[in-house]
C-alpha cells in the first residue's frame, strides 16, 4: 500500500468480529503491522453505518481514483 498511496490507512471493522478472535492474536498483528509499516494509520469502526460515514469523511474533497494510472502503477510494481 505505501507504494500506491501517500499515507495508507487500514480500517478494521469490527461490527462481525468473531468469538475466535483473542485479545493476543489481535494486539501481536496489529504491533507487527506498525512495526513493518510506521506510517500506516488505523482507523476503527465498530458498526457498517459508521464504516460508511468514515468512507465519506475520507474521501470529502478529494478527487476520484484515476484507473488507467492505477493499473499502469501496478503493472509497473509486478515488473520490478
Amino acid at each position: 500500500m505505501e507504494r500506491y498511496y501517500r499515507i495508507p490507512v487500514l480500517l478494521i471493522d469490527l461490527s462481525d468480529i468473531g468469538d475466535d478472535v483473542t485479545s493476543n492474536s489481535i494486539i501481536s498483528k496489529l504491533t507487527l503491522l506498525a512495526m513493518h509499516f510506521p506510517r500506516l494509520r488505523v482507523v476503527w469502526s465498530c458498526s457498517l453505518h459508521a464504516t460508511a460515514e468514515i468512507f465519506a469523511s475520507l474521501r470529502a474533497n478529494q478527487d476520484e481514483p484515476d484507473e488507467e494510472k492505477a493499473i499502469k502503477m501496478n503493472q509497473t510494481s509486478m515488473e520490478l
